[in-house]
């Protein structure tokens, strides 16, 4: 264990109340208490900007499911597949909140016009 306190209580509370997290606590308390190489150092560089990176693609890919969830009135939080969902309460699949007219046009209408197996007609203005 580290000598810092605060350290360890972080950990034993890691420890306890998130008993999944248990190996990479351990995993870190390790490495902080191992006298790294240099080599191994640039190695925890390089995996630490590959992790940022993912990190921002993850990112990327969740504006993107937003986007398309309000393109299709979808709950972008659960797409209406969780019951406990705090915005939908698991309905808020396709077409359950006003789709977003510019996004649908943007995202979704092209696809629609390549589908030649679908016909797609735009409702009149009445």
């Amino acid at each position: 264990m580290s000598t810092n306190p605060l350290y360890n209580q972080l950990l034993e509370r890691v420890f306890t109340e998130q008993p999944e997290l248990a190996q990479y606590a351990e995993l870190f308390n390790q490495m902080a208490e191992s006298k790294e190489a240099p080599e191994e150092e640039d190695r925890l560089r390089k995996i630490t900007s590959i992790a940022k990176r993912l990190r921002g693609d993850l990112e990327d890919a969740k504006d993107e499911l937003y986007d398309f969830a309000k393109a299709l009135g979808a709950c972008h939080e659960c797409w209406g597949e969780d019951d406990r969902c705090p915005i939908c309460r698991g309905e808020g699949q396709s077409g359950y909140f006003k789709l977003n007219r510019e996004l649908f046009d943007l995202l979704i209408l092209p696809a629609l016009k390549k589908a030649n197996w679908l016909e797609v007609t735009e409702k009149q203005q009445g």
